[in-house]
């Protein structure tokens, strides 16, 4: 289902898809007549396809293949329903973290693991695709845990110039002066700054990417930092949408049954890990652990994924990650509670218009204990915005 790009039938082609794969671009259809014969790229923490496919594949595909976050040229279409995952690691650790699962009480919760291969000399993860229970959806990539490297990164001496470049890139002021000399930084040194530069450090989780339904993907959330920017960033990811919003909090409160059953989990570290959020316009929504490139084993340790981190324990936050991302969902506004609020709102307005700033007669108090009984069956915050209606009247 791969091909190598000495199998295409076209010199010009290979030429553009050089060409686009060193831009970074993507191809589109511009017209009708455009055929997808080349390269359709996907990236996974939400999909990441750079190999090229056969047409016979690319046309059988439900869905157009989108670039989120990750490492590019990891992914590349294996079948209809199934993608090839490319081994990143010398070791095969993930294949070994995926096949565990299968037989977890994760399972639900993760791609399905079909078999490792090789192909050309390098070995892939052939796995479920998950955007093939949706048609055209949105994506949201959420990096968790509160720790994003591993405790071997730690003494890590190498400097690197790239993550250097990525550093300046974000904040001129970070470097250090001996960094600026050095013009480069540890690994360890550039994931701290990540994770104090954004909510990893405070909410145990980060936006990583976010794609609308019919839109280009957004990667540049490194500086959402505030409970209340997530917030904002979500609630826009889910467009008001009160389906999705109960779709989604069901699967993650599930996901965290899951979790914490999970004999897995008890005695891995999760570095790296993404949730892939995603639904669809038909309400259909759906969660999914993904990324295991760097879930070890630790002996004679069982992990809580909520005690802070100590160099030797191994905690990842991932726990607490997850609890802080459902309260965050959980605080977002949909349209169809905006509805209720507005109407009970209207009501309390009412109910005070003709009420005197000395007294309140009988039957406005009737009113409000009527309104107060309706008010009882509706959230909290509709109960807020109600008293603060009563006493600004």
């Amino acid at each position: 289902a791969v091909n190598t790009l000495t199998d295409r039938s076209s010199d010009k082609l290979k030429e553009k898809v050089v060409k686009m794969k060193s831009e970074g671009k993507l191809l589109r259809r511009n017209s009708s007549k455009y055929r997808r014969k080349t390269v359709l790229a996907i990236r996974n923490n939400a999909l990441d396809l750079t190999v090229p496919a056969s047409d016979a594949l690319l046309k059988n595909r439900k869905n157009q293949w989108v670039q989120l976050a990750g490492h590019q040229g990891s992914f590349a279409p294996a079948g209809p329903n199934t993608i090839w995952k490319k081994r990143l690691m010398k070791d095969n650790n993930e294949t070994k973290a995926y096949m565990a699962m299968m037989e977890d009480a994760i399972s639900p919760y993760v791609p399905r693991y079909y078999r490792e291969v090789e192909y050309n000399g390098e070995y892939f993860i052939e796995m479920e695709d998950l955007l093939r229970h949706f048609t055209d959806p949105s994506i949201m990539d959420i990096k968790m845990g509160s720790r994003t490297f591993l405790e071997s990164e730690v003494k890590n001496p190498v400097l690197r110039k790239d993550l250097y470049e990525k550093m300046v890139k974000l904040d001129a002021s970070e470097p250090t002066e001996e960094e600026n000399s050095q013009s480069s930084v540890t690994k360890l040194r550039y994931m701290q700054f990540r994770e104090k530069g954004s909510s990893t450090s405070t909410l145990g989780f980060r936006l990583e990417a976010i794609k609308m339904s019919g839109e280009t993907p957004n990667t540049d959330l490194k500086k959402v930092k505030s409970k209340e920017q997530v917030l904002q960033k979500i609630e826009e990811f889910l467009i008001g949408r009160g389906d999705v919003k109960e779709a989604v909090m069901n699967r993650l409160l599930d996901l965290r049954n899951g979790f914490t059953a999970s004999k897995f989990f008890k005695d891995h570290e999760i570095i790296g890990s993404s949730l892939l959020v995603i639904y669809d316009a038909t309400g259909k929504a759906g969660v999914w652990m993904i990324d295991f490139a760097k879930c070890f084993q630790v002996e004679g340790r069982k992990l809580t994924h909520q005690h802070p981190w100590l160099l030797g324990n191994h905690e990842d936050g991932y726990l607490t990650g997850l609890n802080n991302l459902i309260k965050v969902i959980g605080e977002c506004s949909s349209s169809e509670s905006m509805e209720v609020q507005n109407s009970i709102t209207s009501q309390a307005s009412s109910s005070f218009s003709s009420v005197s700033s000395s007294s309140i007669s009988i039957a406005t108090t009737s009113k409000i204990d009527n309104n107060m009984k309706h008010l009882h069956q509706q959230t909290k915050s509709t109960k807020k915005q109600f008293f603060h209606q009563l006493f600004k009247s």
